[in-house]
């Protein structure tokens, strides 16, 4: 059944990739901020180029961390500067608090060792 759908789609030359399958607007590259010529991206490349959802971009957009355009319910274009800017802003991997430690498991007793090198903050 599937199949036939698919070939009767392409027959009239409908899109049946799901959302998911598509690459960006230029064919089949995705975008790539670094060298994105354009100043705004859609949601939904941004998204796919962070893999993350496109819910996720809205709420950077409500929050203010992404400057973006809207032009109707569903139609918002995204700052290719400011999605430049978070990326450069945001920090990657768990942030070190404290004096690091090393953890021993005795059996159900566990025993946290503070760590005396110097190196390490």
């Amino acid at each position: 059944m599937a199949n036939s759908l698919r070939r009767c789609c392409r027959s009239f030359g409908t899109d049946t990739t799901r959302p998911s399958q598509r690459m960006g607007r230029t064919g089949n590259v995705p975008i790539d901020l670094r060298t994105h010529v354009s100043a705004y991206v859609t949601v939904g490349e941004l998204a796919e180029y962070w893999a993350v959802s496109r819910r996720q971009i809205y709420r950077q957009i409500q929050s203010g961390e992404l400057l973006a355009l809207k032009f109707g319910p569903r139609l918002w274009r995204v700052s290719s500067e400011s999605a430049r800017q978070l990326e450069r802003t945001s920090e990657l991997g768990p942030k070190r608090r404290g004096k690091p430690h090393l953890k021993i498991v005795f059996g159900h007793r566990t025993k946290l060792l503070e760590s005396s090198d110097p190196e390490r903050p």
